[in-house]
């Protein structure tokens, strides 16, 4: 998505951030279902550098939970 975004910057086709969130929601696979419920029932979504990070702390948990045998 970051190298989407640039492309988009640098042809100067500009996408909201709310659109850029819901786009990359949207392109997560099945395993992120549970992620994408809690980021679109919560009252504002958050900007796209948020998602990132929230993705990232998913990955971190994730990497965790299977690290650990669990």
């Amino acid at each position: 998505m970051k190298n989407f975004t640039n492309v988009l910057v640098f042809i100067e086709a500009f996408i909201n951030d709310e659109d850029l969130v819901i786009v990359t929601l949207n392109g997560l696979g099945k395993y992120y279902n549970q992620f994408q419920i809690s980021i679109t029932i919560q009252e504002t979504f958050p900007n796209f550098q948020k998602l990132i990070t929230l993705l990232i702390s998913e990955e971190m948990k994730t990497i965790g939970i299977s690290s650990s045998g669990g």
